[in-house]
């Protein structure tokens, strides 16, 4: 006899004004790395809004909207890396790729010359000068310092029972945020330029193998990434 589904309570759909959200709804995630970081960047900017509007506030307001932007950068930096791990299938470049990503801890930094590879190899070197963000990288690096594992405003304390941040770290949120916002913003970009130079290589290896697949576009990019995952 088949079990009935567990009834949920706390994630119910609405019949009412409230709107239902679908997530995973393409079966795809590793896909969705990029759209999920400007999520995040796009709930850190409402963040700061309201914070930039209250005349009195909370220091700890600060810390959601650091983890916020911290997580959107990364979620970011991985979705570029991802679109990477496909082209290198696509140009049989494996410099392009990074295996067990997820795996790769929350570090920034030690993926800049990766993710600066993968710009390259579509002919976008030095994608953050043309960009006109110069100082992207010494600004991902500074927020790396600051924050190396992505829990420094997540915790007050570390492990260890040390402080997450020096004592009496001052700084204005704002200012934070109007400096990286353009980087995530590029970053975004850049994730949105990236898919579409992979579905155009696709769609003309497709082209060129169509008549040995006997199928167009959906099939040979099904049949292109079906056992690759570099997850």
């Amino acid at each position: 006899m088949r079990r009935r589904a567990e009834i949920r309570q706390l994630f119910k759909t609405s019949n009412g004004a409230c709107g239902n959200v679908v997530l995973n709804f393409q079966g795809n995630p590793k896909n969705e790395l990029g759209v999920l970081g400007e999520a995040y960047h796009r709930a850190g900017k409402m963040l700061v809004e309201n914070f930039a509007a209250q005349r009195a506030y909370h220091d700890f307001d600060s810390c959601p909207i650091v983890f916020l932007y911290r997580h959107a950068l990364e979620l970011l930096i991985k979705a570029v890396m991802n679109l990477g791990n496909q082209l290198s299938v696509l140009t049989d470049n494996r410099e392009l790729a990074t295996d067990n990503l997820l795996s790769e801890g929350h570090g920034l930094v030690k993926h800049l010359p990766k993710v600066n590879k993968i710009f390259e190899a579509v002919g976008w070197k030095d994608a953050f000068v043309q960009a006109g963000l110069p100082g992207a990288e010494a600004l991902i690096k500074e927020f790396e310092d600051v924050d190396p594992g992505g829990f420094a405003f997540r915790y007050s304390v570390k492990k260890d029972g040390t402080a997450s941040v020096d004592q009496h770290f001052v700084f204005a949120p704002s200012e934070f945020a109007a400096r990286l916002d353009p980087v995530l913003d590029a970053l975004y970009g850049a994730c949105i330029g990236l898919e579409e130079y992979r579905d155009l290589a696709v769609e003309l290896r497709a082209e060129a193998a169509a008549e040995y697949y006997g199928s167009g576009y959906d099939d040979y990019y099904n049949d292109m990434f079906e056992d690759y995952d570099p997850f």
